[in-house]
């Protein structure tokens, strides 16, 4: 995932702004929006859209009871321009990737509090992540290992250290079938330093149809247990 800037203008939401922190970490950040998307606006003519270290929230504005949670590792990418924030996800009941647009003012502290989030996760993940000579020695036994044995090996050293996006995709690389490389890339989701980063690791993969099936197995895996940012 990614932020890119939007060449298309957007209004300024209606909704007065709600009181928001930006500073810090530890408090949640909401934001009153107005939705664009059809699918939302059923919901209601304004939600808030809470960030914390977790990811996105939608909530109701009266009672901030939670409509839809997307963790960090879900979000595909977003998009923003002046009064106008979307982001994208991988949805379960489509088995596809669904954009939600919004109106709002305070897209310049929206997006300030995803790097002050995103910035945090990354520097825990830092503090666990394999360091290079590691890295070199484990691709030097993969190489030398069976290739059917490899992606299990992959998924044994994901439990103990975190990997950037960039090894990631080399770590794809020592696999040959499809099958091997979606086991990798369902097994590293989770432990990327920079999980925005995330659909590079997708791109390894021949079609559509097989980058759908990595997100059905992460999401189903999810309902049972991993948190999306680890503390160990």
């Amino acid at each position: 995932m990614g932020n890119a800037s939007s060449s298309e203008n957007g209004e300024v939401a209606d909704c007065p702004p709600r009181p928001t922190k930006t500073d810090g970490l530890g408090q949640p950040a909401r934001f009153d929006v107005t939705p664009l998307t059809s699918a939302l606006k059923a919901k209601g003519s304004t939600l808030v859209l809470e960030v914390d270290a977790l990811g996105f929230r939608l909530l109701k504005p009266k009672t901030l009871d939670a409509l839809s949670a997307f963790g960090w590792g879900e979000v595909h990418s977003w998009l923003h321009s002046p009064g106008r924030f979307s982001f994208r996800f991988y949805e379960e009941k489509s088995q596809k990737i669904v954009e939600y647009d919004f109106k709002l003012q305070q897209v310049d502290m929206l997006l300030a509090k995803i790097e002050i989030c995103i910035e945090a996760v990354m520097s825990q993940r830092r503090a666990q992540a394999i360091s290079d000579a590691d890295f070199e020695q484990l691709v030097a036994q993969l190489e030398q290992s069976p290739m059917g044995d490899r992606s299990v090996r992959i998924a044994t050293a994901a439990q103990f250290c975190f990997f950037t996006s960039l090894q990631g995709t080399t770590l794809m690389g020592t696999v040959d079938t499809m099958f091997d490389k979606m086991d990798v890339a369902v097994a590293l989701h989770h432990r990327l330093i920079d999980q925005t980063e995330f659909a590079t690791l997708l791109c390894c993969l021949e079609c559509q149809g097989d980058r759908d099936n990595v997100w059905h197995r992460i999401l189903a895996s999810k309902a049972h247990k991993q948190p999306v940012c680890p503390s160990s």
